[in-house]
């Protein structure tokens, strides 16, 4: 064994397991927390309203 741990090796390694684990919680938290769908759900608001206000950003500069 290597008296150097390399860090980009440990990651590149257990890298899916936790990209695994991580969609699993998400998909739970989904699921079970109420705080967390109100958080979704606002942060889904928040982005609507940026793409509609980006739309009429364009529009104005195309306007111009």
């Amino acid at each position: 064994m290597s008296g150097e741990f390399r860090f980009e090796t440990f990651v590149d390694v257990h890298s899916n397991i936790f990209n695994e684990y991580l969609s699993s919680v998400i998909a739970k938290l989904s699921k079970e927390n109420e705080e967390y769908r109100a958080v979704q759900a606002e942060i889904e608001a928040y982005m609507r309203n940026i793409q509609r206000c980006s739309a009429c950003l364009i529009r104005r500069n195309l306007r111009s």
